[in-house]
């Protein structure tokens, strides 16, 4: 049994309180601002924030190129969405956000870190940024799905300002989860539930699938079925896309499950062993990632055209509402986890 996998039920039998408690310290620190609340998922979190934003917006300025699941969890919410352009390194065009946000004020803005990038933070949280939110009188989302080390600075910094949401994922980026998510916020829920007795069940079931490696069993039996037995054509999907209407991928969720949570206190503890991994990758020259800001610390990156091709491909996104195109299906990217990268 995997350690992180051991240290889970250690946390898992141990109070909540302690789970909690772990989870709290390393993703906020003495000058971090607003609540922390844990959820079924990232996916959940996201649209949990969007929901309750819906009620003073109506405009979402999602980045062009990012999870379909992000899109359909603002169009769930109500929100109509206006993308906003980014570089090949994933970084916003200020110059289009600017006059995106001071066409629609009162708007959310979302900024997501994609494959290690900046992601705009260092602007959005200037002087001049700051200043710009409060003119236009603009929410913002920070979606951390792919890297929650960056939540303990981000919830601290002098110019988070009011009316913003930190996003996290536990579900296998920053380490191997059962689903679950996190977000540091000034925004309430007043719908927060804990969750059901049938969420708790369909957890542990998950969390023992992983265990036994049973999910990597399926999905060959799936493909054998689908693709060697069947007689019917089948169209391929070679992108990235989630239709986001089944368990455990929809939204009718609510706060998290004391496993998820217990396995995400456990992933903390391991984040530095996983880094030690990926630092140990690059001095094998095993992966040859584009140097983003954040490369060091994201789950996936982008490689040299001269990446020796070890790790796990990652496919790119594909578009909102159609599940065979892509913005970037040129783009080359790569597992960069330090665990169940090959």
């Amino acid at each position: 049994m995997p350690a992180q996998y051991l240290i889970s039920l250690y946390y898992f039998f141990s109070p909540r309180k302690k789970s909690f408690q772990t989870l709290k310290g390393y993703l906020l620190n003495d000058y971090s601002s607003g609540d922390i609340r844990f959820y079924f998922s990232g996916r959940v979190a996201i649209y949990k924030v969007a929901d309750y934003l819906i009620k003073t917006s109506r405009v979402a300025l999602l980045p062009d190129y990012i999870c379909n699941v992000v899109y359909k969890a603002f169009e769930a919410a109500g929100f109509e969405i206006v993308t906003y352009a980014t570089s090949d390194v994933y970084e916003p065009d200020w110059g289009e956000v600017s006059r995106l946000g001071q066409e629609n004020t009162g708007a959310v803005l979302l900024l997501a870190s994609i494959y290690g990038s900046e992601f705009g933070r260092n602007w959005i949280l200037s002087q001049n940024g700051y200043h710009w939110r409060e003119e236009n009188k603009i929410s913002v989302v920070f979606d951390l799905c792919q890297d929650i080390t960056q939540i303990n600075s981000l919830s601290s910094h002098e110019y988070i300002g009011s009316n913003y949401a930190i996003v996290g994922s536990f579900n296998d980026k920053s380490f191997p989860g059962v689903m679950g998510g996190v977000v540091v916020t000034d925004i309430p829920d007043e719908e927060y539930a804990a969750p059901s007795f049938l969420d708790c069940c369909r957890v542990l079931s998950l969390f023992v699938q992983k265990l036994l490696k049973l999910d990597r069993m399926r999905a060959i039996a799936r493909f054998f079925l689908v693709s060697v037995l069947s007689s019917k054509p089948k169209i391929k999907n070679i992108y990235d896309y989630s239709y986001c209407n089944y368990f455990p991928y929809d939204f009718q969720h609510s706060g998290a499950t004391k496993l998820q949570i217990a396995m995400a206190a456990a992933g903390v503890n391991f984040l530095e062993k996983y880094s030690d991994r990926k630092k140990e990758y690059l001095l094998l020259n095993r992966i040859k990632p584009l140097k983003t800001p954040y490369y060091l610390t994201a789950p996936f990156v982008m490689v040299q055209p001269d990446d020796p091709g070890i790790n796990k491909d990652k496919p790119p996104y594909a578009v909102n509402r159609n599940p065979f195109v892509s913005l970037k299906s040129e783009i080359k990217v790569k597992h960069f986890k330090g665990f169940d990268d090959i």
